[in-house]
């Protein structure tokens, strides 16, 4: 599938229109805002960010002061409107703005300019629908059908596919926000969510493509930093509760396991080494394969993998150092060679977050957070519990 983001076309394929071939300075650190189709540029500091898992998964932060904040304030950039970023001529953000601070005094005259992706918009708005139920959809039809709604574009990117499980009944409650909906329902079929240079609310089936990700002490890295985390438990277990129903309610339905014994015997030795922690599915178990509560239990174990290493990385400039566009994608592979980062050799490691930044302290820079990319792959090794042994259900309820 797509990666999503757009660097084969670089700003510059629109110069008869913007002109852009007649801005002074580098091309490779100009930061273009254009908003209503209106072009704004010379900004004293600049910051885009894409994430995943993070609400919202994309936003920018521009700032000005005089000379420019006057002709600024008299365009009256207003939240609500539409707006597109372009970093060193490539698409980096799509969405809206948010938010616009002004502050003068005798001596100066300050704007900041501050916006987020579409996900914003699922964020701040309950989901809408006739029912406030769905019944017999997977997680692409119920995302479609509640982004739609909110003209929020949903897509599905990464080099998989989204795992086909079926929710028997999704009922919502009132008010609940979209983000919410999305992101627990996410959980529970173990993917993350993201968005893109289109500002499109994405759902990642797998990581996206992307080389040129390369990192190395001496070289290109101007600041690094690592940390390596050893939690109090090495294995996770996964319950939740079926929907009762006129015919089945009890113990039955409100204590599902993944298993009701351990015929490995594995689970007593594990537990006298390092434990394990129970993770309760936020929403109804519906099948009895339990295939939800494989996949939401598996989805925890994977994220607490990843966090096991988290390094972050600070290079100059926007740009691959090789070229290719744009640091990145987000969740895309990514190496790291720093012996003081314990890295002897190339160390795989996974996108999480990109943060352009641009002002007269510290240049245009680029700062990425890596995570552990060997997440999923050492489950075995790791020796995670997917099942959670329990006792028979009292007959006195």
């Amino acid at each position: 599938m797509s990666n999503g983001l757009d660097q084969a076309t670089p700003f510059a394929d629109y110069d008869a229109t913007y002109a852009y071939s007649r801005m002074g300075g580098k091309t490779s650190e100009r930061a273009v805002l254009i908003v209503n189709g209106t072009v704004f540029e010379d900004w004293e500091t600049v910051a885009v960010i894409q994430a995943a898992k993070d609400g919202p998964p994309g936003a920018f932060r521009f700032t000005c002061s005089e000379p420019l904040a006057k002709s600024y304030a008299a365009m009256q950039i207003k939240p609500g409107m539409s707006c597109v970023i372009y970093l060193a001529g490539y698409k980096a953000f799509s969405g809206k703005v948010v938010s616009r601070q002004v502050f003068y005094d005798s001596r100066r005259h300050y704007i900041e300019i501050q916006g987020s992706n579409y996900a914003f918009v699922a964020m701040q708005t309950s989901v809408i629908s006739k029912t406030q139920e769905f019944k017999k959809v997977n997680y692409k039809q119920l995302m479609s059908a509640i982004m739609k709604p909110l003209n929020v574009p949903f897509k599905v990117e990464g080099k998989g596919s989204l795992p086909n499980l079926i929710f028997d009944r999704v009922a919502i409650p009132p008010g609940q926000y979209a983000w919410d909906l999305a992101e627990q329902y996410a959980r529970q079929i173990g993917v993350p969510l993201t968005s893109n240079s289109n500002g499109d609310f994405v759902a990642l089936a797998g990581p996206r493509e992307g080389t040129g990700n390369d990192f190395v002490e001496g070289q290109n890295i101007l600041e690094g930093r690592e940390i390596i985390v050893n939690r109090a438990y090495e294995n996770t277990a996964g319950q939740g509760q079926m929907e009762a129903k006129d015919k089945k309610w009890g113990p039955p339905t409100t204590s599902v396991p993944f298993i009701k014994d351990d015929p490995t015997g594995l689970i007593p030795n594990q537990v006298q080494q390092s434990g394990y922690a129970v993770i309760q599915a936020e929403v109804p178990v519906t099948s009895s394969d339990k295939e939800h509560l494989k996949a939401r239990n598996n989805f925890e174990g994977t994220t607490l993998d990843e966090d096991s290493i988290t390094v972050w990385v600070t290079v100059y400039g926007w740009l691959k150092t090789g070229g290719g566009g744009l640091w990145g994608p987000v969740r895309s592979p990514a190496t790291v060679k720093s012996p003081m980062l314990t890295f002897n050799s190339p160390k795989q490691l996974m996108i999480e977050k990109i943060t352009f930044t641009q002002d007269n302290r510290g240049g245009t820079r680029t700062q990425l957070e890596l995570k552990n990319a060997a997440a999923g792959a050492a489950d075995a090794g790791r020796g995670r519990i997917d099942e959670l042994p329990t006792a028979n259900p009292p007959t006195n309820i």
